[in-house]
């Protein structure tokens, strides 16, 4: 097995790995952290609202908008937790294994064209397919 093929399956297996534990410690595991309208902490906050009722409504209503933002951002902020650690190593390993371009130029036949306009050669079949 070549270098580039080990170095590419080691860094597939630890982005593999970080995703399951991402998954796990992120999803799995704390049930408690992400609050909804029927958790204590937002039940105290909305028995906070007083007044008339319009007052009531527009605090209860405010209180809602902030917990659904809260846990909005609190989601995506798991998701990158997982998911922007294997992007950037991948992002990493293609910068480090493309090919190098030495500058002298023509060493790819199949991009070249002879009057200088660089186009896919692209070969006829000929017969029926």
């Amino acid at each position: 097995m070549s270098q580039g093929k080990v170095g590419k399956s080691v860094a597939t297996a630890l982005c593999l790995l970080w995703i399951g534990w991402g998954v796990w410690s992120q999803f799995l595991l704390p049930a408690d952290e992400l609050e909804n309208h029927s958790s204590l902490s937002v039940r105290d906050r909305l028995s906070d609202c007083t007044g008339t009722f319009q007052q009531r409504y527009d605090c209860k209503n405010a209180i809602v908008i902030a917990t659904d933002r809260g846990n909005f951002f609190n989601v995506i902020g798991r998701i990158l937790i997982i998911v922007l650690p294997p992007l950037l190593v991948a992002g990493a390993w293609r910068l480090v294994t493309r090919p190098r371009d030495d500058g002298e130029g023509g060493g790819n036949e199949e991009w070249s064209d002879p009057y200088g306009t660089p186009r896919r050669r692209y070969h006829r079949r000929t017969g029926r397919h």
